[in-house]
């Protein structure tokens, strides 16, 4: 099964439009984050991109959404 079958209508619409410089950058972000020594937590990364898909690469990364008043850390 192809991973763009699992997404919904909306999401598969927002993917197939492409993704934006600041995700691009966030997901080089996270990738290289996530590069560290086995059984150590991978830094946090911040953004504003509340919005962002979750894609594979980003299994296994943590990051920082801000919501107007503080940093929520997403796993």
């Amino acid at each position: 099964m192809h991973l763009m079958q699992l997404y919904r209508a909306r999401q598969r619409r927002h993917l197939n439009r492409g993704l934006r410089r600041k995700q691009h950058s966030l997901l080089k972000r996270l990738k290289a984050k996530k590069e560290v020594q086995p059984m150590e937590k991978p830094e946090v990364v911040k953004t504003h991109l509340r919005d962002l898909i979750i894609l594979p690469e980003m299994v296994g990364s943590m990051v920082g959404v801000y919501n107007h008043f503080s940093t929520q850390i997403r796993c």
